[in-house]
């Protein structure tokens, strides 16, 4: 006689070998269409194992396609898991943009500092040069070399002025963008 041939996935060892949910659910139409795998078309496959399996009760699934398929409890522990990743991953950025918004405030506050200082530092020299100026006892020569080795410094200074404040308008406008 002839020997029962059996099929390669019922070796597979599932829930319930195919055969037999053919046997008890004579539901050939819904076995017929099974995707082997997700690919192509993954949202219409997904939907299909899971009207297939979920809705039609059967309780195997193509090995290619088992992780596709879940119980509600399942479903529920893995987005429960998931959140709380989520969760732990939001909190873990917030505290590095929140360290990164307060070394940009630290830096600020540094630049407003420097640029402080470096006005009144032109000013003093300022002050400096109007006072050499006016002082009549300093011969001429004494004042040309003041006057050049001042007039660097204050261009010098001015340069540094506008990028302290051009580096400070940058930072207010990347904190801008946090807030």
């Amino acid at each position: 006689m002839y020997a029962v041939k059996e099929n390669p996935i019922d070796t597979i060892k599932h829930r319930k070998p195919l055969s037999k949910i053919l046997e008890e659910t004579q539901n050939y139409d819904c076995i017929k269409d099974i995707p082997i795998s997700i690919g192509m078309n993954r949202e219409t496959e997904k939907n299909k194992l899971h009207n297939i399996f979920v809705e039609e009760k059967c309780l195997m699934v193509p090995p290619s396609c088992a992780p596709m398929i879940l119980t509600q409890e399942e479903k529920k522990e893995i987005i429960e898991k998931a959140q709380q990743r989520y969760i732990y991953i939001n909190e873990e950025n917030k505290s590095r943009e929140e360290k990164h918004i307060q070394a940009l405030r630290n830096y600020k506050l540094e630049l407003i500092q420097e640029l402080n200082e470096k006005r009144k530092l032109l000013q003093d020299i300022i002050n400096e040069d109007k006072n050499i100026q006016g002082n009549i006892s300093i011969n001429q020569s004494d004042k040309r070399v003041s006057n050049k080795g001042n007039s660097y410094n204050i261009i010098q200074i001015k340069n540094d002025i506008e990028q302290c404040q051009k580096s400070i308008k940058k930072i207010e406008d990347n904190l801008n963008t946090y807030e």
